[in-house]
């Protein structure tokens, strides 16, 4: 039983991980790239900003399965 509540804890770290990931990268976005797509997350912040925040998040909860 403790060892479940450990591998859940792990998968969590990982999803919280992949967000903070997913956010620095919406924050340094145009620093890092002046790309079209950059302006698009500008201009439609939320889907695009979501978008991407929910894509490392699933990363996360998928790298995060396959280490349980």
């Amino acid at each position: 039983m403790q060892q479940w509540f450990l591998q859940l804890g792990n998968l969590l770290v990982y999803i919280v991980i992949a967000t903070l990931l997913a956010v620095a990268i919406i924050r340094a976005a145009p620093v890092l790239f002046n790309i079209d797509f950059v302006k698009e997350i500008r201009q439609d912040n939320r889907s695009a900003a979501y978008f991407l925040a929910g894509l490392l998040v699933m990363i996360g909860l998928i790298v995060g399965l396959f280490n349980l």
